[in-house]
């Protein structure tokens, strides 16, 4: 940090035994910057107390906390979503044979994967998917790029519902789900878990995928409910845009869940010239449930603006008058 030109007090000397380097100074040195020399790299003419610092770190660590807790209600709304939907086809079945008890999708499973023949009911479109062609039209294709994770997916859905692989083998004590509902349900006679108990066992990516293999109109009705919207103004655009977003969300739940600053890969995200016409921008409109108020003091550090770090200077503007309107919002 001497390189730097930051400048550490004695009583914040602590913080390196709490996080290291990478993670307390890379993140944010170019708020710290006056610039960059002949090869590209950042120079440091000013000294600048590493309080200053903190106050964006603790912008970063109060704004990620507040996004774990809005991931959190939107996977858990999420999953409630998609397995409704992927229920009533089993429950309100009117060509196909009806199952109340939604377990005959394990029979269903099993055949598709030992013989290729006819899918499960609620895979509407897993040989296609929707792709934005060069004119910026949608084309639904065949889809040869995520067909292996969507079987590995039926794998895992048929491993957790019937507690062993497709052949009849056991699991791996590895392998084994450790969710108590699913095991309740395992260590009855019939060791079947009803389809509407895997959304529990399920990761954020799994469930990106199993969205990408349901019908088309499962796949409307989904979004419309996620953005609280009418089905009828959902179109096929707006299916490729929900996945991406999932995506971008699943991502940003695995860097706060390793304890990594948030700011870099908003950066990294938000390319725009304009930050609110970022696809990253535009996925925190999905995350708006309200949520508990968090404490903060007056954040705002002494940054000294220019082309290196304007552009990060307004996505950390954002991230704290997010934090605020969260607070005035849970009054």
């Amino acid at each position: 940090y001497k390189s730097k030109k930051i400048i550490v007090d004695n009583e914040d000397k602590h913080y390196f035994t709490e996080r290291n380097y990478i993670s307390i100074i890379n993140p944010y040195k170019q708020f710290f910057s006056t610039g960059r020399n002949n090869r590209g790299e950042l120079i440091y003419k000013k000294e600048h107390n590493f309080k200053e610092l903190l106050k964006i770190a603790k912008i970063d660590d109060e704004f990620s906390k507040l996004m774990y807790e809005k991931i959190g209600l939107f996977e858990k709304k999420l999953k409630v979503i998609i397995f409704d939907e992927m229920c009533l086809k089993y429950v309100n079945c009117e060509d196909c044979v009806k199952d109340k008890t939604c377990t005959v999708y394990l029979d269903e499973i099993k055949e598709f994967l030992d013989n290729g023949t006819i899918f499960p009911r609620f895979c509407g479109n897993y040989f296609y998917i929707y792709e934005k062609s060069a004119r910026n039209s949608i084309n639904k294709k065949n889809d040869t790029y995520n067909l292996e994770r969507k079987r590995d997916l039926l794998e895992h859905i048929y491993q957790i519902g019937k507690g062993e692989h497709i052949d009849g083998s056991k699991l791996e004590e590895t392998e084994k789900c450790k969710n108590k509902l699913v095991l309740h349900y395992l260590s009855k006679n019939s060791k079947k878990v009803p389809l509407w108990i895997i959304p529990n066992a399920l990761t954020l990516g799994e469930l990106q995928t199993l969205f990408l293999i349901l019908d088309t109109t499962s796949q409307k009705r989904i979004v419309a409910t996620m953005k609280n919207t009418d089905e009828l103004k959902i179109d096929n655009k707006d299916i490729i845009s929900f996945s991406g977003h999932i995506e971008l969300i699943r991502q940003m739940r695995n860097i706060i869940n390793h304890y990594e600053p948030l700011l870099p890969f908003m950066i990294s995200e938000m390319t725009n010239k304009k930050i609110e016409d970022s696809k990253l921008f535009i996925t925190f409109n999905l995350l708006d449930d309200e949520i508990s108020e968090i404490e903060i003091p007056n954040l705002k550090a002494n940054i000294d603006v220019n082309s290196v770090n304007s552009k990060s200077k307004r996505i950390l503007d954002f991230m704290f008058q997010t934090i605020k309107e969260n607070n005035t919002n849970s009054l």
